[in-house]
């Protein structure tokens, strides 16, 4: 008998410390749990933010486009050199630029839109990322 008492004894231990095992990772369960809370939050929080900052940057992508007024326009180069060279923007020339207005003030006047220069706030290229054939013409 004293050797089952022993043996409920030990049993008794063994259950008691797989308790408190489990009691311990339920604790960092509830702790882990907790955070996801908060991360959730946060993420909802974050992807609030990120919508409002796409709302903002679209309209002031839209805001840079209210003076634009050409688009798909073939710009001529002054040189052959540059007609098959890549020119960058930075490479081009206050000839280039006014160049580019002539054409433009040249374009609008071909299709009866007199324009002054003047009223020309700036004029350069900018990448395609569409193939012109795809832009509709003026």
């Amino acid at each position: 008998m004293k050797k089952e008492v022993e043996d409920i004894k030990k049993s008794l231990e063994m259950l008691h410390d797989t308790v408190e095992k489990i009691s311990k990772r339920q604790d960092k369960i509830m702790d882990l749990m907790g955070e996801i809370e908060a991360l959730k939050l946060l993420r909802a929080e974050n992807n609030k933010r990120i919508n409002d900052l796409e709302i903002r940057v679209a309209e002031l992508e839209q805001y840079s486009r209210i003076n634009d007024v050409i688009t798909g326009l073939k710009i001529k180069p002054r040189s052959y050199a540059k007609a098959v060279g890549k020119v960058s923007e930075e490479n081009m020339t206050e000839e280039d630029w006014a160049t580019m207005e002539e054409q433009v003030v040249a374009l609008l006047e071909s299709k009866q839109i007199a324009i002054d220069s003047s009223f020309i706030e700036a004029c350069h290229p900018l990448p395609q990322k569409t193939p012109l054939n795809h832009w509709p013409s003026l």
